[in-house]
């Protein structure tokens, strides 16, 4: 939302057409939603197969 009013106010002030619309918010939103869901479970569910105590092991 911060992105959406800095990019209209610029665009009032400079006197330029205000381009963004609300499904490419939406669009990328839901991309970064995308993005942050998958190289969120892949660490953990990798983490989640290994013994806790071999992970605390330092050699």
């Amino acid at each position: 939302m911060l992105g959406y009013l800095g990019a209209f106010i610029i665009a009032h002030f400079a006197e330029w057409p205000f381009l963004v619309t609300m499904p490419v918010v939406i669009g990328g939103v839901l991309f970064s939603m995308l993005i942050g869901i998958i190289f969120g479970i892949l660490p953990a569910d990798k983490a989640s197969k290994i013994d806790p105590i071999s992970s605390l092991h330092f050699e």
